[in-house]
């Protein structure tokens, strides 16, 4: 993480840092019932025999094994130098079947934000794709070559626990570790959102 980040960061926690005490208030529409409450318990649940968990227990991931591994050779394959390919070698990269791969890669087609170019070669023979090119920030983002804001947050946290580690004076220390683990549990959707803006301004001044 560069000293640029860092410091952006810690700039942003601690401006949201002084609202982390607040106590939220609940919205009261009106007198709360044993009636009311047993309704609001009903609607905060769904049922297992539910059609939805039904269907998602029977539907297969692919993501882990098909999306991901072409998403991620068409960036490894770019970052090699090549200036475009086709399904065939995204297939041979990964080692699944051609049919496999295509599938994978029309899917992720179409994906928005954009995560590729690329040049639809389907005929009358079936489906195909050709001049697979240009991965975008996204498409990096998404296999983990560039951070996000949830990846750079956690990034922090193993930072500041490594530092808390080697420090020697007791109290510097206790502080780090302290900060640490509230920013990887109460504070994280803080440290995320700080990460955010951060990056966002790292991206901003190297454009």
């Amino acid at each position: 993480m560069s000293r640029a980040l860092y410091l952006s960061f810690i700039s942003g926690a601690r401006e949201r840092s002084q609202v982390v005490g607040a106590t939220p208030t609940r919205r009261a529409d009106g007198p709360e019932t044993s009636g009311s409450r047993r309704g609001w318990h009903q609607r905060g649940r769904v049922s297992l025999s539910h059609p939805c968990i039904t269907v998602r227990a029977m539907m297969k991931d692919t993501w882990e094994s098909r999306e991901l591994p072409v998403l991620r050779a068409i960036v490894e394959i770019s970052d090699e130098g090549a200036r475009d390919m086709d399904s065939r070698d995204v297939a041979k990269r990964v080692g699944l079947d051609l049919e496999t791969t295509l599938v994978a890669l029309f899917a992720l087609a179409g994906e928005r934000p954009l995560l590729f170019k690329y040049e639809d070669a389907s005929d009358f023979d079936g489906r195909d794709m050709c001049l697979i090119r240009e991965p975008s920030g996204h498409a990096r983002r998404t296999v983990g070559t560039w951070p996000t804001p949830e990846t750079l947050a956690d990034r922090l946290v193993q930072a500041m626990q490594q530092a808390a580690d080697q420090e020697p004076d007791e109290e510097k220390r206790g502080w780090l570790r302290k900060t640490a683990d509230w920013l990887g549990s109460a504070g994280r959707d803080i440290a995320v959102d700080v990460a955010g803006t951060a990056l966002a301004k790292t991206v901003g001044a190297a454009s």
